[in-house]
């Protein structure tokens, strides 16, 4: 009999594929979300004697999940500490004394990319799901549960 019934305190590979891949789709949800913000704060320069926003970078790490499945999270954030962007209009209102108007470390274009790989991500790990659940399907039919 299949273990999915034999065995209910034991999990089942469909269950122990599922668990790790929804982590990984929760990391892939919360990179989404900095991203989100990152390209919110693109173009807003820092007030007056105050610094930039900072990128703000996911920091995954690989783990094993409850199943001893390998799986990734997101661990923490980071600031990117590259330097921010320096425009010189001293009609600004936000510019120094030397006329300089500081920008987020945002780049748009490279957010967009980032955004575009964890969308990427997301689809492979949706395929994934469906693939594991019809190969359950599969299973108890053959079994002719």
């Amino acid at each position: 009999m299949s273990q999915v019934l034999s065995n209910s305190h034991q999990p089942t590979g469909l269950k122990r594929t599922l668990e790790s891949t929804a982590a990984a789709m929760s990391a892939q949800a919360k990179r989404k979300e900095l991203i989100a913000q990152n390209i919110t704060h693109a173009n807003i320069p820092a007030e007056k004697g105050k610094d930039p926003y900072r990128r703000q970078l996911a920091v995954f790490q690989d783990v094993l999940n409850g199943f001893d499945q390998p799986t990734v999270q997101m661990v923490g954030i980071k600031q990117d500490q590259s330097e921010p962007l320096r425009i010189h209009d001293p009609t600004h209102y936000a510019a120094d004394a030397e006329g300089m108007v500081s920008y987020p470390n945002v780049n748009s274009i490279m957010e967009m990319q980032d955004l575009f790989q964890a969308n990427q991500s997301t689809a492979a790990y949706n395929q994934l799901m469906a693939s594991a659940v019809e190969m359950e399907r599969i299973h108890l039919r053959l079994l002719d549960v």
